[in-house]
């Protein structure tokens, strides 16, 4: 039989799905169970509450599962807003970011305020210091101009001046900060 008429009889054919034959319906979607879905997807990346709970809404799980779900999770320390903090910390200010900006980016993933500012001054605890703002633009600053081919026997050109600023003022950094840096760019350039 040629592939037309092959499915065509495999329709027709009441043992066909029995044999194997093709018979062109396609298979029922099965969804996943809550906790493999949630399981699947924390196993890939950290989320923080709202972001595990807008995921499984939007795979469809009623909000009853999902909030059953989240209690157990929270209860058991898989989902900890607080921890979630402590981690973003340290990938944002080892890429430089500023602390407002960071604040910020934690805010828009559902993250309290107030959990926000507790995790931030156990994070300052746990590193017995304060975060440099300064010293991250500076660091930033240097990587951008070196970027651009700047590099500490250069004098650093009007052009990448700018270039540095609005990378600055991008992650978040004050305008006073920003303006500072810009100064002391030359000087920055030749002691890194």
């Amino acid at each position: 039989m040629t592939g037309g008429k092959w499915v065509e009889w495999a329709l027709l054919c009441d043992k066909g799905c029995e044999m194997g034959f093709r018979t062109g319906k396609k298979e029922e979607n099965i969804r996943k169970d809550i906790y493999e879905a949630a399981d699947a997807k924390l196993s890939r990346k950290s989320m923080t509450v709202y972001e595990l709970r807008a995921f499984l809404k939007d795979k469809g799980y009623e909000k009853a599962e999902i909030d059953a779900l989240v209690d157990r999770y929270t209860e058991l320390g898989y989902l900890d807003d607080k921890r979630y903090c402590g981690e973003y910390f340290d990938y944002a200010f080892k890429k430089n970011r500023s602390v407002r900006r960071t604040f910020s980016d934690l805010e828009e993933k559902g993250v309290a305020p107030d959990t926000i500012r507790e995790a931030f001054d156990e994070y300052e605890d746990i590193n017995d210091k304060a975060v440099d703002e300064r010293a991250m633009a500076e660091r930033e600053a240097v990587r951008v101009l070196r970027a651009g081919g700047v590099f500490p026997d250069m004098a650093v050109p009007e052009k990448m001046k700018g270039r540095v600023g609005r990378k600055l003022y991008s992650f978040g950094y004050r305008e006073s900060l920003v303006y500072d840096i810009i100064d002391d760019l030359d000087r920055i350039n030749r002691e890194n």
